[in-house]
Parts: C-alpha cells; structure tokens; sequence
C-alpha cells in the first residue's frame, strides 16, 4: 500500500514537472515579442486607380433586418458565406454575398421578394505578399486587388468596380508543436469603397492551437465598418493545463482599410503563468 501510494505520488510530481516546463515554454515563446504593426500603401499593389461603387452601399449589420428576411426564400447552397451589405435603390436593392470567392448579386423589391440573382466571378488583377518576423511571430499577408462587375437596378448597364482582398496568418514557431505553426490565426476579408466613401468590409477569421498541450479557449471575430475606414479583427486565447499550473497566451490581431487605400495589419501578444 505504501508503495502504491509512493508511485502515485512520484508520476504526480514528474506530470506537475513537465506541465510546468511545458508551460514555461509556452510563455517564453510568446514573451519574445510584444507588438508588431506593418502599414502597406496601395500603391506597393498598383498604380491603377481604384474603383469605388457607384451608389451607397449599406453594411450588414445596418441592414440585417432587411437582408435576413430576403434570404430565408434563396437557396445560397451549402458554402460558407460572408454577407458585404446592400445597396439601395428606389424600387429595388441588391444585396451582395461572397461565396467560395465570387460574389452573388441578389435583386429584390421593398417587399422583400426576390426579383433576380446573379453570380458575379471575383477577378484578381494584382497579387502582392509580405512576410514579417518578430522573435518567434511570423506573419503572412497576401493583397489582391479584385474586380468584379456590379448591376444597378436604375440602369440596364453594368459598373466594374474594384475590391480588395487580404489575407493575413500569423503563428508562433515550436518544436512542441504537432506542426511549425503554433497558436496559428488567419484573418480573410474583402473591402470595397463607396461613392459616399464608406469602407465595407466582410470577412472571417479562425484559430488553432496545433498542439496536444493547448486549447483555444475562445476567438472572436469582429467587422468594424465606418465612414473611411473598416477594420476586421480577432481576439484569440490560447490556455495549457497541468496539476495546478495554468499558462495562458492572447493574441489580438486588426486588419484595417482606409478610403486613402492605406492598409494596416496590427498584431500583439501577451503570455502568463499562474497556479
């Protein structure tokens, strides 16, 4: 019985030795870096001029009510689906909805019937990538400059106009890890501008722990759209688990796009232990 008890406790104390070694790793990483901040100009993408919307173009959540209604009677399919916003005119609005990289145009009456739809394709027309590393963060940004053709209900013709397209990762480096890619974020969305410069933004973001010692304990995506500026963001937290030993790590992370085409990626971390 004394021998039971002794190897209970003895296996107790090399699982507490090592979630506290895993665990101090874990923050150490993550200390090695506070707070990076890129900005990108446009004209680092090209020396076109950007295309903005020819109308006012209303974002989701200020035309939830309306746009909710309409889609309960379309069949968008099974892909996931990111809602731009609306676009109003006296008679009838189009809502815009990114699926699979394309854009749906959906035409319906103030009395929420659906009159049309049509696919539109999401051209690229430039591609731009930038790599970042700050101690043990790495980061990744791809900038496409997209165009696609949109119909006004007032005229029989169509508008091309532009979008841009950013995707942003970031991840830490671990040889504890069941990849190079630990607490690894990705940010995706789609920014269009206004003729009353409004800058819409849809978008999704995600966060993995990639590791058997880490859970991610919450992330959250959020989509900021204001005159001039729009801002697609995600909170993550990542949390490790021993006998008595917790190790935690955040990481904030801003994508924004302002109606001067100015792009700025925002990322910042921090990392604790406690009992």
């Amino acid at each position: 019985m004394h021998n039971n008890k002794k190897i209970i406790i003895q296996v107790a104390s090399i699982v507490f030795i090592i979630s506290l070694v895993f665990g101090l790793l874990t923050v150490y990483q993550s200390q090695s870096y506070d707070e990076s901040n890129n900005e990108i100009k446009f004209s680092e993408i090209s020396n076109d001029p950007f295309k903005q919307v020819p109308a006012a173009l209303v974002d989701y959540n200020s035309s939830k009510d309306y746009i909710d209604d309409v889609l309960t009677s379309v069949d968008l399919g099974k892909k996931e689906q990111n809602i731009i916003g609306l676009i109003e005119d006296k008679e009838n609005n189009i809502i815009l909805v990114e699926s699979d990289g394309n854009i749906i145009e959906i035409i319906s009456d103030n009395e929420k019937n659906i009159i049309a739809t049509r696919n539109q394709e999401l051209k690229v027309i430039q591609t731009k990538e930038f790599t970042n590393k700050s101690g043990a963060l790495n980061e990744k940004t791809t900038i496409q400059l997209c165009e696609l053709e949109l119909h006004l209900t007032e005229s029989n013709g169509s508008y091309s106009v532009n979008a841009i397209k950013i995707i942003h990762e970031n991840w830490e480096d671990s040889f504890l890890h069941l990849s190079h890619q630990s607490k690894y974020v990705h940010l995706s969305g789609i920014y269009l501008i206004d003729i009353d410069d409004n800058v819409i933004a849809s978008g999704k973001t995600n966060a993995l722990e990639n590791s058997p010692i880490l859970s991610t304990q919450s992330s959250r995506t959020h989509i900021q759209n204001q005159k001039v500026v729009a801002v697609l963001s995600n909170s993550a937290t990542w949390k490790s688990k021993g006998f008595g030993i917790t190790s935690k790590s955040t990481r904030e992370t801003q994508v924004s796009f302002d109606r001067l085409l100015n792009i700025e990626i925002w990322v910042a971390g921090d990392s604790w232990i406690g009992f």
